[in-house]
């Protein structure tokens, strides 16, 4: 009727914010790379460079490849680096048999009738 008010629903895809700025799916990626540096940290000594960040530049190597897991988004479809990953799995291309013949040769059909 005339004057009724539909209410829009709103979903603006931004995840809430829990500890910092960080969400909750980014915090399930962050965690294990915390603990992948600190065990790295603790079986690898420093690297004798003589500078303090080129020194230890190894051990931060768990907590990059879990921020680029974190963090990355693909833009065409907005799936994380995970999803996207997963779904190229499920989606791994079957082997398929094409059989080509050309216009005026027998068919498979017809040379084994003969």
């Amino acid at each position: 009727m005339y004057g009724q008010y539909h209410e829009v629903p709103y979903n603006s895809n931004v995840e809430e914010a829990i500890i910092g700025p960080f969400s909750w799916s980014q915090l399930l990626w962050l965690a294990p790379g915390i603990m992948g540096t600190y065990q790295v940290a603790q079986i690898f000594p420093k690297l004798p460079l003589g500078s303090l960040i080129f020194d230890r530049v190894h051990w931060f190597i768990p907590i990059i490849i879990s921020l680029v897991f974190a963090f990355f988004k693909d833009p065409k479809t907005n799936l994380s680096l995970f999803q996207l990953i997963l779904t190229k799995i499920k989606l791994k291309a079957r082997n398929r048999t094409f059989y080509y013949r050309r216009k005026n040769m027998p068919s498979v059909n017809e040379v084994e009738s003969r």
